[in-house]
């Protein structure tokens, strides 16, 4: 019998927020050891779910590593990335020999002195199993590939969608793909380009626009017999490296001239829609002018420029403190992190009036908001999403509190978490679909989730640690010329 190898060690990383990746982050997300892996992550719709159903499907032997996943964040504190690689490598040393090895991976973490974290996880995995060993990785659409990466790892394969719906599907891709390298049916190489070029996460989807074009270019390059997987990368965009772009990876069946050729094609279509790939945003205020006076609802306020999923604290009280301004009187559903709001709104007590100071606790970047209101709810703050993307999964947001003035129910949290899921407010309570104004705290992992029953969506300028305007941060190591801080006629120069 098999015996495969299975751990996850996933972070997203920014390199402009005010907050790091410390333990919290991690207890935020999930840690998950050994046996407890396929007990916690059964019937979930990601990548290590994924993998575990195509290996019991076909009554291999599992051996369960170190599940964690963290909310996107600064860069990981070097005691926790050392703590948790080598809890993942004494557990997979301890089940030695494998015969293989699937690593579920963002793609984007950065750790203490190490721009290059999820290379690292792979090298060092690497160099535990043997050159012998196939070693398959999924990855996040929004990663940031390295030769590093590529050359510790017999096939690298990314999520197809975004939003991102398609976990599962990535994590059994990728476990199929690591029999095939077992049995001897595929000999996966890789062909690899990385483009110098970052965009605004608002046209990474894949619903609509010019990155959609792309991905079905890439999907149809896919279907040639003689490769195994394609993946399109958008690159977390808030990373001050200096190694970073978007990339094409294609790995093909033992003919490394059709990799490269197709991996360059469509780097070429990637590059020729960068000015595309750029989004207009609405001004904050007529943002919040168009949703109070429109005739019907929901109207869905995207703050992207505060999103947790890209690394940002969530405290932003800017879309906030523009409705109570506006006075607005529709109902409106609303979020924010504020440890302190919530030990003061819990000791006023459920059903007790009460005023807050709210936001603003991470930097000096807005005003807090000050409001006053009911307390309607306390909640200890886990949830589970229930959408097509992330389906199953645990978030902790720690102890929640919804608090009603007037017309608003504000969501105040000790913890950021994803908000692309209409469960992180139907858990409490609360249904988008029956509101006038929901604000989500995502450039675009809301779509799926919301664009269905939204009668407008407004992607809302206002400022943040994750901003669309790329050229506002204090860039150091980013490589140039790269765009778009310059013109480049040939991205291969």
């Amino acid at each position: 019998m098999l015996k495969i190898a299975i751990g996850q060690f996933m972070q997203e990383s920014h390199s402009f927020t005010p907050i790091d990746c410390s333990w919290e982050q991690f207890q935020a997300g999930h840690i998950y050891r050994g046996e407890e892996i396929l007990t916690r992550m059964a019937g979930n719709r990601v990548e290590v779910a994924g993998a575990i159903d195509v290996a019991r499907e076909q009554d291999l032997g599992i051996a369960p590593l170190l599940a964690c996943n963290a909310v996107s964040s600064g860069y990981v504190r070097s005691d926790v990335f050392e703590g948790l690689l080598e809890d993942l490598l004494e557990r997979l040393e301890a089940q030695l020999p494998v015969d293989g090895l699937f690593l579920a991976l963002h793609g984007a973490m950065v750790a203490e002195g190490d721009e290059d974290a999820s290379g690292s996880v792979l090298a060092r995995a690497r160099e535990l199993v043997g050159a012998g060993t196939p070693i398959v990785a999924s990855l996040d659409l929004h990663a940031n590939v390295t030769d590093k990466m590529v050359a510790a790892s017999d096939g690298l394969v990314g999520y197809h969608t975004c939003p991102h719906v398609d976990l599962y599907e990535t994590g059994a891709a990728g476990m199929r793909l690591l029999l095939d390298v077992i049995r001897g049916e595929a000999a996966p190489v890789m062909g690899y380009c990385q483009l110098p070029l970052i965009a605004p996460p608002e046209n990474s989807v894949t619903l609509e626009g010019p990155f959609r074009e792309l991905m079905e270019i890439a999907l149809d390059f896919e279907s040639h017999p003689n490769v195994l997987y394609v993946s399109v990368f958008y690159v977390q965009p808030w990373l001050d490296l200096s190694d970073i772009g978007c990339s094409v990876v294609v790995v093909a069946d033992g003919d490394q001239q059709l990799a490269n050729e197709i991996a360059e094609k469509i780097a070429e279509e990637f590059w020729r829609r960068r000015s595309r790939l750029y989004v207009d945003l609405t001004p904050l205020e007529d943002a919040v002018r168009a949703a109070v006076s429109a005739p019907q609802g929901p109207v869905i306020l995207a703050d992207g420029a505060d999103a947790p999923s890209g690394g940002a604290p969530g405290d932003s009280p800017a879309i906030l403190s523009a409705l109570l301004e506006a006075s607005v009187d529709v109902e409106t559903l609303i979020n924010i992190v504020d440890p302190a709001a919530v030990d003061s709104a819990i000791e006023a007590g459920l059903g007790k009036e009460t005023s807050l100071r709210v936001g603003a606790w991470s930097s000096d970047m807005w005003e807090p908001a000050e409001i006053t209101g009911r307390v309607l709810q306390i909640s200890d703050g886990t949830f589970r999403f229930t959408g097509p993307g992330y389906r199953g999964r645990e978030f902790h947001r720690g102890r929640t509190v919804v608090l009603q003035s007037g017309s608003i129910f504000l969501q105040i949290m000790e913890r950021p978490v994803f908000q692309g899921d209409l469960a992180l407010y139907t858990s409490l309570g609360l249904d988008p679909r029956e509101a006038r104004i929901v604000v989500v705290k995502t450039p675009s992992a809301f779509r799926v989730d919301y664009e269905p029953f939204a009668a407008q969506i407004i992607l809302v300028d206002a400022p943040g640690p994750t901003s669309s305007n790329l050229k506002s941060f204090n860039w150091r190591k980013l490589p140039r010329p790269f765009y778009p801080f310059d013109e480049i006629d040939d991205w291969r120069q």
